[in-house]
Parts: C-alpha cells; sequence; structure tokens
C-alpha cells in the first residue's frame, strides 16, 4: 500500500468528507489519486498544483476551515513537520485522521537534512521521524491512537478513534536511537494490523 491507498482506505472506512494535503507538488502523486467529496492542497511552489500556492504556516494562518483527514507531506524537516502537527490537530474534525509520509527512513543517508546532494537529488525522507518521535514523547492527551504502517516509507497515523499512551524511551533523537528502538520509537504496524483497524472503524 502507498501512502494514497491508506487515506482512501481511511475515507471508506469512516466516511470522510473533506481532505487537506501539505506538499501537493507541482506533479502530484498522491492529490490526484484521494477519492473524496472536497480536497484542498497547499505548497509554496509557484507551478505546483495547489488551490493554495503558499507555506503551510501562512496557510494555517488563514484558514478558517476543519478537516476529516489531513496529509503532512511538505518540508521534511522535523522542526516544520512539529508545526504542521501541531497545527493540523488545531483544525482537525473529531473522529479525523493525521497521516505523515517518510516517517522510517531505511538508511541514515536517507534522513539527511538537505536534499540535494552534489547537484543531484537522491531518495530523501528528511528527519521526519524526529518530529514523530519527539510529538509521541511530549503527547499530553491519550486521546489519539498513532501508529506507523511499515509502507512507503513509513506512514504515520494520528487518529482520532481511540488512545495510545506517550512514548517513554530515553534517548537522543539521532539516527543510532532509531536504529535500536524503531519499532517501538514508531509504533510499526503491517499493512494487515491496519487493514484490521479500518474493518473495525468502518462506518456501518
Amino acid at each position: 500500500m502507498k501512502r494514497f491507498d491508506i487515506i482512501n482506505r481511511l475515507i471508506e472506512s469512516k466516511g470522510y468528507k473533506t481532505y487537506l494535503e501539505i506538499g501537493v507538488r507541482h506533479k502530484p502523486d498522491c492529490f490526484d489519486r484521494i477519492k473524496i467529496q472536497q480536497r484542498i492542497g497547499v505548497d509554496p511552489d509557484p507551478e505546483a498544483r495547489a488551490e493554495y500556492r503558499m507555506t503551510s504556516d501562512e496557510f494555517f494562518a488563514i484558514n478558517r476551515n476543519k478537516f476529516d483527514i489531513i496529509l503532512i507531506d511538505g518540508l521534511h524537516i522535523d522542526e516544520q513537520v512539529a508545526k504542521d502537527i501541531d497545527n493540523s490537530l488545531g483544525v482537525l474534525n473529531k473522529g479525523g485522521a493525521i497521516v505523515l509520509h517518510d516517517c522510517n527512513p531505511p538508511t541514515e543517508f536517507a534522513q539527511r537534512e538537505v536534499y540535494e546532494v552534489n547537484g543531484e537529488f537522491p531518495m530523501w525522507n528528511g528527519t521526519t521521524w524526529k518530529a514523530w518521535v519527539n510529538y509521541r514523547r511530549s503527547q499530553t492527551s491519550s486521546r489519539y491512537m498513532n501508529l506507523t504502517v511499515d509502507t512507503d516509507f513509513g506512514v504515520g497515523l494520528i487518529l482520532d478513534i481511540g488512545t495510545s499512551e506517550p512514548l517513554d524511551i530515553i534517548g537522543e533523537v539521532e539516527y543510532n536511537f532509531l536504529e535500536e528502538y524503531r519499532e517501538r520509537l514508531l509504533n510499526l504496524i503491517t499493512i494487515e494490523t491496519f487493514k484490521e483497524i479500518c474493518d473495525d472503524i468502518c462506518v456501518r
């Protein structure tokens, strides 16, 4: 499953109507695949196929809408992802879901902070995983179920359908820490487990 498959499965299971995508790009490989009543895209690239060509910070500053499901797939730097998580939680409808791409980088090189290397653009997940781990460590509410589906470089889920305890593993948030405790830090689940969760929350 890719992130758009996961998003569509959640939409189908919960009957979601409104979708926000942060990081659409000018050749959207996700946005156009989402099957939902209303889609809104945000991306600062002037060539992006997004309704709002601005940064996510600028969008959230003017936004007055709420959403059933939100994809965070913009700037893959942990400081920005942390802000996107916080802002998304503020506009999420009750029972909604937040999806984060690139939560499970396979190598240390893939989680570098800079996309471009010697004029080229190798595969890049950035430091999204650090924001995800810090969010799980600092959460003050047990309202949300926090999971990472082990596919498509790690698809993080914040689901307003259950509870999760705060993450209590001590260690500096660097790649060797991820390597040692990957499954616990990310709360990794299989695709099959994700499907079972969708079946359990399905609107009949």
